[in-house]
């Protein structure tokens, strides 16, 4: 439950937090003689049987967590996929918008002693990206 792998980390690093996690078991005293209760009737005995009843089900959950990440792998590459266009997009505009305001800010302090060097080609594409977005909008 500690892990902080998230669900789409590739290998084997992903748990599955505790409360996404329900269900319940039934043990009968009939079927399963070698389960003990406590005398308090608080739970069953610690003996070697019910460890291996926890490893048991602590396997059945770490094939639930291979299972719920390798479907989560392939959907994140699918999305990545089918998305990178627009996160593309979005990141030219955080870029045109940052180039814009440095070049402002360069002109406002034209009297200062700046001698950052800027690219013109980069600080055209910037207001062409900036132009565009106004004509769509």
């Amino acid at each position: 439950a500690q892990s902080p792998a998230g669900v789409a980390k590739k290998g084997t690093g992903y748990r599955v937090n505790p409360e996404n996690v329900s269900g319940a078991i039934k043990i009968s005293r009939l079927t399963n003689i070698a389960f003990e209760d406590k005398s308090s009737r608080e739970g069953l005995q610690y003996n070697k049987t019910f460890e291996v009843f926890k490893r048991l089900i602590a396997q059945i959950i770490h094939i639930f967590e291979l299972d719920r990440s390798y479907i989560a792998q392939h959907m994140d590459e699918y999305d990545k996929f089918v998305n990178q266009d627009s996160r593309n997009k979005e990141e030219a505009d955080k870029l045109a918008i940052q180039i814009i305001r440095r070049s402002r800010e360069k002109k406002d302090n034209q009297g200062s002693s700046n001698n950052e060097s800027s690219d013109p080609e980069i600080e055209v594409l910037a207001y062409a990206v900036e132009s565009k977005n106004e004509e769509i909008e």
